[in-house]
């Protein structure tokens, strides 16, 4: 926990690579990227944010295609860190909300499914993938439309 009257003085960048394959496939016992399952925990309490983040028709153990393992306690716990760690750092509110926009559009991008264009080439998003497309494109305040 960091105390108000700190402040950052210098830093070091460790770079970590990110397997871009986790988000689609984990391998057996392991689970996706630990901010889905904090966010969804995290959320259960916080009715805006769940709202602003297009979380609201999920039901209490959200069956998201990419999520393997379940939601704990721990990841409540560390979801209250996290949002202690952006306040210490002075993020700010509108700021985290658009960073948890745009992790929760990943989510979604992983909803949808797709099907051959009946009229020509290509394919197309399929129809039981509308709702989730919604809630993408209002999340990356993009026109479902285009």
């Amino acid at each position: 926990k960091i105390e108000d009257e700190y402040e950052i003085c210098g830093a070091t960048i460790t770079n970590y690579l990110l397997e871009k394959s986790r988000v689609v496939a984990q391998e057996p016992g392991e689970r996706n990227f630990h901010i889905f399952y904090q966010m969804l925990s995290g959320t259960r309490s916080d009715q805006k944010l769940k709202k602003t983040l297009k979380l609201s028709d999920l039901s209490a153990n959200a069956n998201l295609k990419y999520l393997v393992g379940e939601i704990t306690e721990k990841d409540n716990d560390n979801w209250k860190n996290l949002l202690q760690a952006m306040e210490a750092f002075k993020i700010s509110k509108k700021v985290q909300e658009s960073l948890l926009q745009i992790v929760c559009a990943v989510l979604y991008f992983g909803e949808l499914s797709f099907e051959k264009n009946s009229g020509g080439d290509g394919s197309v998003i399929s129809e039981s993938s509308m709702n989730a497309l919604g809630n993408l494109c209002s999340l990356l305040c993009i026109d479902k439309e285009n």
